[in-house]
């Protein structure tokens, strides 16, 4: 009898607590299996985000530079995944802290619901948004009036809305629809991660190059002419020399991506063989 009343007692508190930890366990295999194509799904969204807000195209990517990017996409999507995983932690201690000092009893009652699939996939997809409107809010801090983050950073600020007014439990059951709004808010961190990480990983890598010295082609001396660019410049029979100018290069494929400004104060991009391109340092 009193191994009966023992076993009875400990019951519900060991099936909540395997159930909570079935759901993680699901949850993780889930994650698991998929996690790979996840992080370089994340990764090649993000730096397509990056060349389309610069509007630098790689153009004529050889083998060996397919894997280069393949490796810095799984990087920075590796990076986001654990930013949300930091932040989903952070999130699970503020709320326990919160229901620990709280005197509202309904809200103690409901605390065991914490650990619950739907729970946790709610505040997986809440945080992978307050992430982006936080990213969102230095983008705009950085850029001042920049259009494109402000409509940006209204959508966001629209989802983390609908996600706060209606439920999502039903949404967030579904664990595949969790990665689909994951990677719906990706784009949105694109930009605001593009001018912090991404521009220093691309220097280091030497993607992406900035206030330099270029030897360019002879050749092409007469369309630097047509640009009207706005710095002086020496010709030689063998190249024309720029010296300290503004210059963003993706360093990748054939081709490179060359911005200069005109005597007009307009932006203006050429693309050039890399070939013909030699870079000094400035």
């Amino acid at each position: 009898m009193e191994s009966s009343r023992g076993d009875g007692e400990k019951s519900p508190k060991k099936t909540f607590i395997s159930t909570g930890f079935q759901t993680w366990a699901n949850e993780l295999v889930s994650l698991g299996k998929n996690f790979y194509w996840i992080v370089l799904t994340i990764g090649i969204l993000i730096l397509w985000g990056y060349y389309f807000s610069i509007h630098y195209y790689p153009v004529g990517i050889s083998v060996d530079e397919v894997f280069l990017f393949l490796g810095v996409s799984f990087g920075f999507g590796a990076l986001y995944l654990f930013g949300v995983a930091y932040s989903y932690i952070a999130c699970m201690w503020l709320f326990r802290a919160f229901v620990s000092f709280s005197h509202n009893k309904k809200l103690k009652d409901n605390y065991k619901n914490f650990y619950q699939g739907w729970f946790i996939g709610k505040v997986f997809i809440l945080i992978s948004i307050l992430l982006s409107c936080l990213l969102g809010a230095i983008l705009l801090s950085l850029n001042g009036n920049n259009s494109v983050s402000i409509g940006l950073f209204v959508v966001q600020g629209c989802f983390l809305n609908h996600y706060f007014v209606h439920d999502v439990k039903e949404l967030a059951r579904d664990f595949s629809r969790k990665y689909l709004l994951l990677l719906i808010s990706l784009p949105l961190l694109a930009l605001p991660v593009s001018g912090v990480f991404i521009d220093s990983t691309f220097s280091l890598l030497g993607i992406r190059k900035e206030n330099v010295s270029v030897y360019v082609d002879a050749k092409y001396n007469s369309v630097l002419d047509a640009q009207r660019i706005a710095f002086s410049k020496t010709s030689s029979p063998n190249n024309v020399y720029i010296e300290k100018c503004v210059v963003h290069s993706t360093g990748v494929g054939t081709k490179s991506y060359l911005e200069f400004w005109t005597k007009d104060n307009v932006s203006k991009k050429i693309a050039l063989p890399t070939k013909d391109l030699i870079f000094v340092d400035g």
